[in-house]
């Protein structure tokens, strides 16, 4: 809580009424900074141990190269833990945008998650170090993301 109200100015008033909007709406948040090292692992992480602080809620946090090697894994292992992932009430996205690569397959995959959150209307956190506009997604991952957080 400290850090937050110190680095981002955030205070505890705004703060309860960022989780209380994320909960209420189901919209959730993109956090990014140009800077690498700037906190926004920390803030994203702050903000949802505030949520689990005062609400009874499934909190999931994954960063995307880590949920990439798990939608190509086929184990039974990978999939509970996918869905797990898919369903949690608030999800932490940590690095959108940070692959190497711009496949198709790749897009899939972010999409699919992304998706399938836009459409039951769970509150994810998203941290990258590009604006969404930049990020090499596709299209609709990013209208998505776009329409489902406040930026």
């Amino acid at each position: 809580m400290d850090f937050i109200r110190r680095k981002y100015r955030v205070g505890k008033k705004n703060l309860k009424r960022i989780y209380l909007w994320i909960q209420s709406t189901g919209y959730g948040l993109y956090i990014y900074s140009k800077t690498r090292g700037s906190g926004k692992t920390l803030l994203s992480c702050c903000i949802a141990n505030e949520v689990l602080k005062r609400h009874d809620v499934n909190v999931k946090f994954i960063t995307i190269s880590d949920y990439l090697k798990k939608a190509w894994d086929k184990s039974e292992t990978a999939r509970e833990e996918l869905k797990a992932i898919r369903e949690a009430s608030l999800l932490i996205v940590d690095d959108i945008g940070a692959t190497a690569e711009n496949k198709e397959s790749i897009m899939d995959a972010i999409f699919n998650l992304v998706d399938f959150r836009y459409k039951r209307k769970l509150a994810t956190i998203y941290t990258s170090n590009l604006e969404y506009d930049e990020l090499k997604c596709g299209d609709r991952a990013i209208e998505r993301i776009y329409e489902d957080t406040m930026i």
